[in-house]
């Protein structure tokens, strides 16, 4: 049974997880977008809007915000934009949008990002984009040679 155990695993010790998610939580401020796992995107968005609603409250509570995201320069930037950019929501605001699965082990990958920033998804070509593309010269095919033939073995002779 699952007694006592909230959130999600991620398959990494609880120390591990908590700075695998304050990473997260500091490039997503730092940057407006990540790209990453559905599953790390799901359990880094409670912690960001947590962070935002405890940042409009304004400069009383930046000692709190540095014990949760101890990186000084993303405190600044959250409390910086926490009156002007989300002075009007309440809640959400982030979104997930999947974008393709990763190549290597076929993970969803996703964009985490702020409500408020423009979407900009970097799609795979498809095939109507590869037949737009302008055709490239083929070369000549080279000519086949034939596989020779075997030779028998010889066989020795016990005297």
């Amino acid at each position: 049974m699952r007694h006592g155990y909230f959130g999600r695993n991620l398959s990494r010790s609880s120390d591990e997880k908590k700075q695998l998610l304050r990473i997260l939580v500091n490039e997503l401020v730092m940057h407006g977008s990540i790209q990453t796992t559905i599953a790390k995107a799901k359990a880094v968005q409670p912690t960001v809007d947590k962070l935002i609603t405890r940042a409009k409250k304004g400069e009383e509570q930046k000692r709190k915000l540095l014990m949760d995201l101890p990186y000084p320069e993303a405190v600044k930037k959250l409390l910086a934009d926490a009156q002007t950019r989300f002075g009007a929501r309440s809640s959400g605001y982030t979104r997930i949008i999947k974008t393709n699965t990763r190549r290597g082990d076929a993970t969803q990958q996703v964009l985490l990002s702020f409500v408020d920033a423009p979407v900009e998804i970097i799609a795979p070509k498809t095939q109507k984009d590869k037949k737009a593309e302008p055709a490239k010269q083929a070369k000549p095919a080279a000519k086949k040679e034939e596989p020779k033939a075997k030779k028998p073995r010889s066989v020795k002779k016990d005297k």
